[in-house]
């Protein structure tokens, strides 16, 4: 079935049957949105198609809004509503999870394509898009900010309760309670006040990439405590839980660094995430475009989180250090008992 954009009817504009599984939705929209993207789509009638493809699969990859559709169509005013290009662009992002849709998978290039990553997107509590509700990479943000009328409690309910991660359950009253146990003098290997992080690799899979702050440190249970939001209490952020460190990614700027495209070496980049199966970051540059990078690509700044890969020393594969700069081509890392030089390619953040 050929996708029809002319349509009004949801599952013909994504070219899928109302049998059609969330598989198959999920395909369709990838497929639709990468063709139909502004940025690489230069047809003039782009935007306009781009958003109503991603209102469609708003609508169709959540399985309420989609009962919904199913038995009264479009009588409900939210059901398949416009989007902004700003909250089209939101859902793009969150779906490919940073990763580089683009891309080509250029062999050795370091630019080569990551693809889409796949990552599941819950939009039960969008509401009708002009508030978006609590939308919450895969890629399901919780608090994207810019997004009309602001996030809501959104995905994580009220007070986040209950959310079990790969680590166990999540406990915001406890977190609520150990969040003043963070300081300026934070262990080695620990992220400070006010880090900016992406919740990543959760059993919940609709919480990955909702965005947020370290409120503080749990020594106990060797947790970061995470606040959505800005950490402020304003924009709906939800109340603070504990997150194990390894659920949580940094967006440090990296300088790039012994690519094959002399124009971006020098220059300066932002980290969205970090690819386990390629060992590659998928990164931002100042232009705007994302693409992938090898991690010895990418130099840290001082003062990142990381941990360490790949070492012949199994033992230590796995530990926590703090950056504490580059000394002849390799990073010092600071851990809570040893110092040491390692390669760049044995850090990830």
């Amino acid at each position: 079935m050929a996708p029809n954009l002319n349509s009004k009817d949801l599952y013909e504009i994504l070219g899928v049957s109302r049998s059609s599984s969330a598989a198959s939705i999920k395909k369709a929209y990838r497929k639709l949105a990468v063709q139909y993207h502004p940025d690489k789509n230069t047809s003039p009638d782009a935007t306009e198609k781009f958003q109503k493809i991603s209102a469609a699969f708003a609508t169709l990859s959540d399985p309420a809004k989609r009962r919904d559709y199913d038995t009264f169509g479009e009588e409900r005013p939210s059901m398949g509503q416009q989007m902004s290009r700003e909250q089209a662009e939101k859902m793009f992002s969150m779906f490919f999870g940073g990763s580089d849709p683009f891309g080509g998978g250029m062999g050795g290039d370091p630019f080569g394509g990551m693809g889409g990553m796949g990552q599941r997107m819950s939009f039960g509590n969008m509401g009708g898009m002009d508030g978006m509700g609590g939308m919450g990479q895969r890629m399901s943000f919780g608090n994207m900010g810019g997004m009309g009328g602001g996030m809501g409690g959104g995905m994580f309910g009220p007070g986040m309760e209950g959310m079990g991660g790969r680590g166990g359950p999540f406990n915001a009253t406890r977190a609520n309670k150990r969040q003043n146990t963070s300081s300026n003098s934070n262990p080695f290997g620990t992220m400070k006040f006010g880090t900016q992080v992406t919740l990543r690799g959760l059993s919940k899979e609709s919480m990955n990439g909702t965005k947020g702050t370290i409120s503080g440190w749990d020594p106990k249970s060797h947790r970061h405590i995470f606040t959505q939001g800005d950490g402020s209490g304003r924009n709906g952020s939800a109340e603070p839980v504990s997150i194990k460190r390894e659920n949580l990614q940094q967006h440090p700027t990296v300088t790039i660094s012994g690519t094959s495209q002399p124009r971006l070496n020098e220059s300066s980049a932002k980290v969205l995430g970090y690819v386990e199966d390629t060992a590659r970051y998928n990164v931002r540059l100042s232009n705007g475009k994302a693409v992938s990078l090898k991690t010895s690509n990418c130099m840290l700044p001082a003062g990142t989180v990381v941990r360490l890969c790949g070492l012949k020393s199994a033992g230590m594969n796995g530990a926590w250090g703090t950056l504490e700069g580059r000394e002849e081509g390799k990073y010092i890392v600071r851990m809570e008992e040893r110092r040491m030089k390692v390669r760049t390619e044995n850090v990830v953040c």
